[in-house]
Parts: C-alpha cells; structure tokens; sequence
C-alpha cells in the first residue's frame, strides 16, 4: 500500500510504500509521550498526484484506508463499552483492523468515556472519488463515527499521549484486507429519477443512442417503451446499459421500474405477458458481466498510456488485436476518447452523495488504469501497438499497409509499360522498386517522372498511397515545421515543385530514422524510410545548391531515378485510370512475391539515361553552367597558340588551369566571378581531374559534359568541332611525359 508521511501540516506530501504488518504495527505500539499531540509526526491513508508540492484534497487520487474517528459528540468522548462493540462488528465482518486511543483520551478516562481511532485496511486503492460513497456505507455499520473522517486528504498524527496509563491502548484485530466495496454495501435502490438523469447523461455525451434516451424517460414515467420485434433485445441493450453506467444500483430493483411499462406493454393485442421480457434475470446476468469486465480490466494491464511530459495519451483498442492501442491524443482531445472507447470495460463515472452521477476525473482513471511511458518509439509499417509493461517501453505503431491478396494485374502492368516507355530495363526496374515498397525497414531510391501533362504521374503516386489507405504527403509538408502527416502515410509526393534542394532530399530518401513533429504532441522519432516520387512537367523541378560537388552528384545519381514519360502514357492512363487505381495494391502484392529480392543498396540502380539527365541538370546552375559556357567560349574564340594554359588535350578533354579561368572571366562570362573553392567544385561536378604538369596543376575536362550543357542551353555548334578546330590550329600536341602526376576526383556517396 502507498501512504503517505508529512513532517507538519503544511508539508508537502511523501510517499510512503509500505504494508499493513507495518502499518498495523506503529499504530498499535506505545503511543508517543508529548504534552502536545502536534509534536508527533503525521501520515496520511492518502495518496496524491505524482510531483504534488501540498497535501491539498485536489491532488488526492485514492485512499488505502478507512480512518475512522470515535469522538463522541462534540469531542466529550463515548463510554468505554463502545470499544468492545466496534470490535465485535469488526470480528463479525472477519475485519482486520488496528485500533488506538487518541491523544486527549486522558481527559475523559476519569468519567468512564474515552475517544479512539480505527483504522480498517483496504486490499486495492480506492479512487478518491468514490469515498464518500464508501464512508456513507461505514457510517451504517457505524453510527458513532465522526463525520470529520469524509474528508478528502484529511491528516492523522501516529498514536500519542501525555503520559502513559489505561487510557493509552492499542490494539491490532486478525482477518481478512479487502476491497471497499466489499466491505461495505454501496448498491443501493433505482428510482425513477436515477433513469432520468441517466437519460439525460447519455444524450449529453453522445454516448448512446437518443431512441434509447427517449426509452429511459418512458420507463421512468411508466410508459410502454419497446413493440414486438425486437423488444427483448431493447430490453436487454437498456438494462445492461443501466448496470455498466450505474454498477451501484442494485440490479433487482430494475425489475420494479419496468414493472409499470411491462404491463402497459403486455395490453397489446397478440402479446401474452408470458413473452415479456425477464427483467430480473436480464439484470442479474448484466451485473455479473460487469462486474466480471471490471475485474478483468483491473489484471489486464493499463487501458490508457501517457507520455513522460503528460502531452500525449493512447487508448487501449477495444476488441482489436492488430491495432493494440489507438491514439495519439491530446489532453482536451483524450477524455471524449476515454469516454467513447472505454465505455463498459472500466468504471467511468460514480453517484454522487445526492443520488446524481459524475464523470471520473482523469487523474483517478489513470491512477487505477493508465501507465507513463518511460521509453516511445514509432516503428513506420507496422500494424500493432505493444506496451512492455515491466519496462515501460512503448512501440507505437505507424503507416500499417492495408492487407489485400495478391493478383496480377494486365492493366497495372500494361500501365507501368507505358510509364517506362516500353524498355524492358526501365519496367523491370518499376517491378522491383514496387516489390520493395512496403519494406519501410531500407531505404529506396526516389522516382523522378518528368513529362507531359495528363500522363499518369500523379496517378502513380495516388495509387502507391493507397497501399495505406491514405493520400500521399506533401513535400512541402514533410519537410515543413509539422511533419505528422508521415505517420499516416510514408508516401512523399513532390508535383511540379519541390521546395528544398536535391541535399535534403537525398536526406530524406536515405534517413532511416526521422523527428515527426506534430501540433499539441510531442516531437517523437520514427524508426523507418519514407519513399519519395516525384513528377512535373519540366526538369526544372529539380534544384541545385551552388555548393554542389562531385560527390553530391555520385549520391543524386544513387538516389535518383529519372523516367522521361513521353506522350504515349497519356491515352493508356485516362482510359484505364479507375481498373488502375482498384486493382494497383493487389499487384503491388504479386510483384512482392514474384520478383527477386534486390541486393541494392537503394533497390534498383540508376540506368545511363537517369545519369545523364542528372549529369544534364547539375551543370545548369552556379560555377558550374558559367565554367561550361567559359569553356564554350574559349573554344569559339581559338585564343593565340602561346596560350598553354588552355589546350585540347585529346579528342576527349580540355585542360584548364584555374588562374587562366578567373583571370580572364569578366572577359566571356557576365555572371560574378566565382571563388577558386567553387571552381574546384564546379569542376568535380563535371568530371574533371585534376592534374600536376610542368606548367602547373591543371584540370582535364570531359568534353561530353561540356557538350551535354551545351545541347541543353541549345548550343548551335557542337563542342567536339570547336575543340577539334582549335586543336588543327596549334601544332603542338600534349606531351604525355610533362605530365608528373594525375589525381582523380574519386566520387563518395
């Protein structure tokens, strides 16, 4: 039992886990010899809110123990013979207990009248709530205690006294610890009025149907409330709705209040009072299975999980194995939750001492059955939530797939054909890229569809969402300040723009691990890989920082794949969207157990022409397209044979030196002048080595790069022939033998 100890009264409250031998044991040993009784320590049957800085009766969430004061009437004490007859009450219950005089015993031991406590243990904590309830039914058993002891929170100092004699006693009763309900009787008649208020609680909460509202009224009245068919089943939905919400009414008094309406229902013609419904036993079956719900809600573990910082809650699922927990939830969002999953598997409200009903305050259900989360993780692609109970640990479940059986698709296939534009490289490729896409556990490389409108771009993406049962995220979205999104569905979709650079897509393509952070939750990290799809019209889509380097290039090649969707796709995806999208999963299904299993790191690798579009795009921006167009130009302007630090090294290569480049920019290029560590990277981007000559370190350049930014930029005369040109022009050709040293630029990804 948890108890709780304080130094004086105004001290804040401290847990005390203890049991009731040691409890029992302190309250029936010699008492404490102090002329004042506030000179001895306090304790309390109280247990309080965890981080409670005041003994306050708001943070009180249950009760251990009954403390019961006999004091006589205005403090004058009760005739000794008052002992011996609250001990006989308590054997004849079977009660253990432990009793003790009170500190100012001594003052009405001379006239035959003392004044004591007794304390009665209970086996299972009480929520605070429902105390006064259990006091009222101890005040029946006895009417001599003070009723001071009702209160919430209330303080008792341990046993002393002034000085020791025969008014000081304590002592400790054997028998059995169990639950208050047990002990006392708290069931009591149903009146016309507890159906009314409970009528007016369900259509409040919206927790019933009104039709059954309306019936409540109509009993209570004495009203028929139900016609053949079907009345027995009416019967049996009010009853036992009656028993879960209100288990402290007796269920043979049910029978009595639809008595009235039961006779007036019987006086229709063709309907013998023989097939009425049996309240009495309908009643008696619902309390047993409420109270055999209650009973295995209190061993069955928590029904309601909170974070560490109180933001976030989850609710246990009802009756949904694959799902295990439902939520998250916020603090305003998760007692219509509570109210609205848990209805009849736990206690949700208690009578209130004038008869009437209340919801259980939070803090109380989740004192008896709600658990802190000591560790959360989110696994993306799994169906069920699990709570570890011994070590606190959550796995909360996230992006489950929709089961579906497996069937090959000619529609879906034909369709992925088209987006591939009929290569049998490319539509293997999509086969294996969608084999692999539910196994959120590795990462995949990006789909990229650059092409006409109306092609089925956007369709592919809808239609690979739908394995989730969701419409795809955003890009914006996911990589905006609220990412919450990405728990319901690990699709990304980017159409016709893409916020962020190509780094931080390659970031979110690659992470196996991402920080979701949500409005009114707390941030939480999700252990998985999202996949990524891109389409628009244009290439320019894609973006490019100005610190763009080789090695960046080698990691978009990995983790791009660029289709080129021609026309064609256009026809094939308005005629068959709706086959497509109803029959898309159940092919996704197939290929997952047909095609092989792909070793790639990323799942399928980039083909030549994804490259070159990569390749293409990388040197339309920055150092890299003004180096290109330097390089175009001074092919084009054939400076003076002199010049050695510029030569057509082979039928392949340029070789550059860097000053020459910077020393003669603002001559053949309008843009700034860029930073010698941008022209290093600008050169790794295309390709170029870097190499150590007796004329000084100079860069070889890969004409087909210059070429392919030439072809995009709509270069009139190809680079090949201005490099060949220049070359007939000068009469010297490279000597290897200059050459001391080559350095490649090796590519990381």
């Amino acid at each position: 039992m948890i108890i709780t100890r304080h130094t004086h009264l105004e001290a804040p409250p401290e847990p005390w886990t203890t049991t009731w031998e040691e409890l029992s044991s302190m309250l029936s040993a010699p008492p404490m010899l102090v002329d004042d009784k506030h000179a001895a320590p306090l304790w309390s049957p109280w247990e309080y809110e965890s981080g409670a800085k005041r003994a306050e009766a708001r943070y009180c969430t249950a009760i251990h123990a009954a403390v019961l004061d006999f004091d006589g009437p205005k403090g004058t004490g009760l005739p000794l013979e008052t002992i011996g007859t609250v001990i006989g009450r308590l054997m004849q219950r079977g009660l253990a207990a432990a009793l003790h005089a009170s500190h100012s015993a001594i003052a009405v031991h001379s006239a035959g009248r003392t004044k004591f406590r007794a304390v009665i243990p209970f086996s299972e904590p009480l929520l605070a709530s429902q105390w006064p309830i259990v006091f009222s039914g101890l005040q029946t058993i006895f009417p001599e205690i003070d009723a001071t002891a009702k209160s919430v929170g209330r303080k008792f100092f341990v046993p002393s006294s002034p000085a020791y004699g025969p008014h000081a006693w304590g002592v400790v009763l054997p028998g059995r610890v169990g639950k208050a309900e047990e002990i006392v009787s708290t069931r009591r008649r149903a009146t016309a009025k507890d159906l009314v208020r409970l009528a007016k609680e369900w259509r409040r909460g919206g927790r019933r149907d009104p039709e059954l509202a309306d019936a409540l009224e109509w009993i209570a009245a004495g009203e028929p409330y139900a016609v053949h068919p079907g009345r027995n089943e009416r019967t049996w939905t009010l009853v036992s709705g009656i028993l879960r919400d209100c288990p402290w009414l007796e269920p043979g008094s049910l029978a009595e209040l639809f008595a009235p309406s039961l006779s007036r229902m019987a006086a229709f013609p063709g309907e013998p009072a023989s097939e009425l419904p049996p309240v009495a036993e309908m009643a008696e079956r619902a309390a047993g299975y409420v109270a055999s719900a209650h009973r295995e809600a209190s061993t069955a573990g928590p029904h309601v999980l909170v974070s560490p910082t109180g933001s976030a809650y989850w609710v246990r699922a009802p009756g949904n194995v694959e799902r295990g927990w439902i939520g998250p939830f916020s603090g305003d969002s998760v007692d219509t939750q509570i109210a609205h999953t848990l209805d009849g598997r736990i206690p949700l409200t208690y009578q209130t001492p004038n008869g009437g009903t209340k919801a259980i305050p939070r803090a109380e259900i989740m004192r008896s059955y709600g658990r802190v989360v000591q560790e959360h993780v989110t696994v993306l692609g799994t169906a069920t939530s699990i709570f570890d109970e011994p070590t606190g640990r959550f796995e909360e479940a996230a992006c489950p797939v929709l089961p579906v059986e497996p069937a090959y698709s000619p529609v879906v296939d034909g369709y992925l054909r088209v987006l591939a534009d009929d290569s049998p490289e490319k539509h293997a490729d999509l086969q294996t890229w969608l084999s692999l896409l539910t196994d959120l556990t590795r990462p995949l490389v990006a789909l990229v569809f650059i092409g006409s409108a109306g092609a089925g771009k956007s369709l592919f993406a809808e239609c690979v969402a739908s394995l989730w049962g969701e419409p795809p995220v955003s890009e914006i979205e996911a990589t905006g300040p609220w990412s919450g999104s990405l728990l319901r569905c690990p699709i990304v979709f980017a159409d016709e723009y893409i916020s962020s650079d190509t780094k931080k897509l390659r970031q979110l393509i690659q992470a196996r691990s991402i920080t979701i952070t949500r409005k009114f939750l707390p941030n939480v990290e999700a252990r998985g890989c999202v996949r990524v799809i891109v389409a628009a019209n244009s290439d320019q889509v894609l973006h490019f920082g100005d610190d763009f380097d080789h090695n960046d290039l080698a990691a978009t090649r990995a983790r791009l794949y660029v289709l080129g969707v021609t026309p064609s796709a256009v026809s094939y995806s308005r005629a068959y969207a709706p086959a497509i999208k109803l029959e898309f999963a159940a092919h996704v299904a197939w290929l997952k157990a047909h095609v092989p299993a792909s070793n790639e790191r990323f799942g399928i690798v980039s083909r030549a022409e994804s490259a070159h579009a990569l390749d293409k795009l990388s040197t339309r921006g920055g150092a890299r397209g003004d180096v290109c167009w330097w390089i175009v130009s001074t092919l084009e302007m054939r400076p003076a044979l002199s010049m050695r630090l510029f030569r057509v090294w082979d039928d392949r290569h340029v070789a550059i030196s860097l000053p020459e480049i910077l020393k003669t920019w603002e001559e053949r290029v309008q843009a700034k002048r860029p930073t010698l560590r941008q022209l290093r990277q600008a050169m790794g981007v295309l390709g170029a080595q870097s190499m150590h000559t007796r004329w000084g370190n100079l860069w070889l350049v890969p004409l087909d790069r210059v070429q392919t930014w030439a072809e995009d930029m709509g270069w009139t005369q190809a680079v090949h022939e201005l490099a060949q040109a220049m070359r007939a022009q000068d009469d010297r050709a490279p000597v290897v033998s200059n050459v001391t040293q080559i350095r490649p630029l090796t590519a990381v990804s």
